[in-house]
């Protein structure tokens, strides 16, 4: 008999403090890494997507969507362990390696929608904003971007995970989405349509002062912030297709990045060297590796699937990242290519 999706969330939140320190002291990360270029990490008949690392990049987090409803799964690149965590999607796990942020987007008797904090020892998971809104933590692991609509446009806020301190953002008749945090904490780049049209903007999250970063034509989106701080990569489309482009914070330099094009899903390694992105190229969805001096571009897949939710392990080593090509969306890690 399988349990309803209300009691996995229960039977997960009361297992949460074994299961995580399970995870942290079963030897993973004192382990051989990966051989080969490439591994199959996961290889069922459900949907498995959104990978992200832990930060000893031994272990991937990623959501698995079954009948009953999403859950968060943990698995070692070195032994393919895998583990569940809480019910949910879109996982990320703290830097300060004390808890896991993720969406749980469907309501359930006890644990409305919304985004979670699951803690290292904690009995259950508390909520952090209610409602469809996307957590996204700080690179200290100490507060949590999100964007909510609870007056009636998509906001941007920042909230302290300890001592649940608000600070509102953005205030307008638009809509912000996909905040991504600068390397020191202090301010958050996004996307808003304020203007009219889907441009990029950096905000400082202690005076909420916000510049436009993108005023030229066309549709720009998903911002991500570079590791070394330097950078803000984004896709901009025109009516001659997608790519990625590369602007610094104050938007005074900008640079186009590809020029056969780029969409959708893209992630920096942790030497601020290289870009990971999906295009569709010849036949399916693929992802290749750009790198910022030279421009010099490498696949990292080739096939005719959707390879797609690109995550650069923190030691620069490896990348993960979800495919169908063999029928089901499964997680796959590859070893980054050499500079």
């Amino acid at each position: 008999m399988s349990l309803s999706r209300h009691k996995l969330l229960a039977v997960f939140a009361a297992a949460s403090s074994a299961i995580f320190l399970s995870v942290l002291n079963s030897g993973f990360a004192n382990q051989s890494p990966l051989s080969g270029g490439e591994t199959k990490l996961t290889d069922n008949a459900v949907q498995d997507f959104h990978p992200s690392w832990t930060p000893n990049s031994q272990n991937v987090v990623f959501d698995r969507t079954a009948e009953d409803g999403p859950r968060v799964y943990v698995a070692s690149i070195n032994n393919g362990l895998q583990k569940p965590l809480a019910a949910g999607d879109h996982p990320h796990w703290l830097s300060t390696d004390k808890g896991l942020v993720y969406l749980n987007s469907e309501t359930t008797p006890g644990y409305p929608a919304g985004s979670y904090l699951l803690s290292f020892g904690a009995a259950k998971p508390s909520m952090i904003v209610e409602g469809y809104s996307g957590a996204f933590p700080s690179p200290d692991g100490r507060r949590v971007a999100y964007v909510s609509n609870v007056d009636g446009d998509w906001e941007l806020w920042v909230v302290d995970l300890v001592g649940d301190k608000r600070v509102r953002i953005t205030d307008n008749a638009a809509d912000e989405f996909a905040p991504s945090w600068s390397p020191d904490g202090r301010k958050v780049a996004f996307m808003s349509n304020q203007t009219g049209e889907w441009n990029i903007f950096v905000a400082d999250v202690v005076t909420a002062e916000t510049h436009q970063l993108t005023d030229e034509k066309g549709l720009h989106t998903a911002p991500l912030w570079s590791p070394d701080g330097k950078w803000i990569s984004y896709f901009s489309e025109t009516e001659n297709g997608s790519d990625l482009y590369l602007a610094t914070p104050d938007g005074e330099e900008k640079s186009r990045l590809t020029f056969n094009g780029a969409k959708n899903w893209q992630a920096w390694s942790a030497d601020a060297s290289r870009i990971v992105f999906a295009a569709e190229r010849n036949v399916g969805e693929n992802l290749f590796v750009i790198e910022l001096e030279g421009r010099r571009t490498t696949p990292l897949t080739n096939n005719n699937a959707r390879n797609v939710a690109p995550a650069w392990s923190p030691d620069n080593r490896h990348i993960a990242y979800a495919s169908d090509r063999d029928g089901d969306m499964e997680i796959y890690v590859a070893k980054a290519p050499r500079r």
